[in-house]
């Protein structure tokens, strides 16, 4: 299971990336005492490097990192990106921020469409290219990336959205305790700068429990895109052993140098 082949971004073209990798990892320990969710080892390399090759060799290069929980472990590994052919700057926060605070400081910066990436997720065949095009083509402010549930995911851990025909989101709920959809929220997605005016400014807040709600609330037009199994999750217990015997069997690691 490689990276699936895609279309290569030309540099006037290809987009930021945000890889959020700052959260405390709770319901993993022990094993992130003292490693974050990440960097944990996934078919003999961290989650988080499966998903720098696959942003890499689509053209996506300019990458911004998250960090809280145990920085070190994350700047010591990947350096400045140089090794794995990308470009790698870190945004420390020294109070946890939750992904839509972060992403607001990002956009507050850069100001232009931002692909935002969990660092505990990965999607192996998912066609950004095609996800980056869509995302254009509809010209909402946001679009994000669903996978249909599957075992061993247990859809009340992620978020579950409801698609129209025009794969406009029309509903959306965060971990809910009743069952709202099959598509899971796989934290793979596309914002455009206005969305910042839904997010505080100084404030930890989530984008699936408040962002999206907020967009949808106020009637933006946020899409989704259904990406092809399998949806590659390792925040729980359960989850990463699966992912792990998955990789193990179908995928080498990559890592180092490429001439991309």
């Amino acid at each position: 299971m490689n990276h699936m082949t895609t279309l290569h971004f030309e540099k006037e073209d290809a987009m930021k990336v945000v890889i959020f990798a700052a959260g405390l990892s709770t319901r993993l320990r022990p094993c992130t005492n003292v490693c974050p969710k990440p960097m944990l080892p996934v078919a003999q390399q961290p989650m988080l490097l499966y998903i720098i090759e696959q942003l890499r060799d689509v053209g996506l290069r300019e990458i911004i990192i998250t960090t809280h929980y145990l920085p070190s472990v994350i700047r010591d590994s990947l350096g400045n990106g140089t090794f794995y052919g990308v470009s790698i700057r870190y945004a420390h926060e020294e109070k946890l921020m939750d992904t839509a605070g972060s992403l607001r400081c990002i956009l507050d910066e850069c100001n232009e469409e931002i692909l935002a990436v969990g660092g505990n997720d990965y999607l192996p065949n998912l066609d950004i290219h095609a996800l980056v095009n869509f995302h254009r083509m509809k010209r909402g402010v946001g679009t994000i990336a669903f996978a249909v549930t599957h075992p061993p995911h247990d859809p009340k851990h992620f978020g579950q959205g409801v698609l129209d025909e025009d794969a406009r989101l029309q509903d959306f709920a965060e971990k809910p305790e009743q069952f709202l959809s099959s598509l899971l929220h796989t934290t793979y997605q596309i914002y455009n700068p206005v969305v910042k005016e839904f997010i505080p400014e100084g404030v930890p807040c989530s984008i699936p429990r408040d962002l999206i709600p907020a967009l949808l609330r106020a009637q933006m037009p946020v899409y989704g895109f259904v990406a092809p199994a399998p949806f590659l999750c390792i925040s729980t217990k359960e989850e990463y052993a699966w992912t792990c015997a998955i990789m193990e069997k179908t995928m080498l690691p990559i890592g180092g140098p490429h001439d991309h």
